[in-house]
């Protein structure tokens, strides 16, 4: 009953990296899941830009829709992590990815009544964290002009904050 921080195994951005690598790169996107909650662990990436994975349950699936083969390079300088697709021709397109009609949803914050009273004044417990909606989509300008495909609508849930009362 209680949201605690922690360490995550780092798949997911792995997953999120290939993610928006295949999005521009104008790969069909079959299957992808965005994270339930949006906070420290997944602000490394834009809202609606993550690709959450979990065995059995969320995968993130694409699709080659390109009319050449590619191969897929990942790879780790530093501390950061590349993904990149290559074909045999460079693509003739300039693909950018926006998003649109964010809306931030509060979080609750429930009070506890204080059992021990050695401790005074409040105590927080859980810090909470806003949910939010996007809607995202992905731009493709080429010779015949601008396009736009939209990508998915996200939602992501709040954490209410928890804070002890006397």
């Amino acid at each position: 009953g209680q949201f605690t921080s922690g360490y995550g195994g780092g798949i997911c951005q792995v997953s999120t990296t290939l993610y928006n690598a295949a999005l521009l790169a104008n790969l069909q996107i079959i299957e992808r899941y965005n994270h339930s909650i949006y906070g420290d662990a997944t602000n490394y990436v834009p809202l609606g830009r993550d690709a959450a994975i979990f065995y059995g349950y969320k995968d993130l699936k694409f699709k080659n829709s390109l009319e050449q083969p590619i191969v897929v390079f990942c790879e780790i300088k530093e501390s950061s992590l590349i993904v990149t697709i290559y074909g045999e021709k460079l693509l003739d397109k300039n693909i950018t990815i926006i998003t649109k009609d964010k809306e931030v949803h509060d979080f609750d914050i429930i009070e506890i009544k204080r059992e021990n009273m050695e401790y005074a004044g409040k105590r927080v417990l859980q810090e909470g964290i806003p949910g939010y909606s996007i809607k995202t989509y992905r731009v493709i300008n080429d010779s015949r002009g601008e396009s736009i495909e939209f990508l998915s609508n996200d939602q992501y849930v709040s954490v209410p904050q928890k804070i002890l009362i006397d």
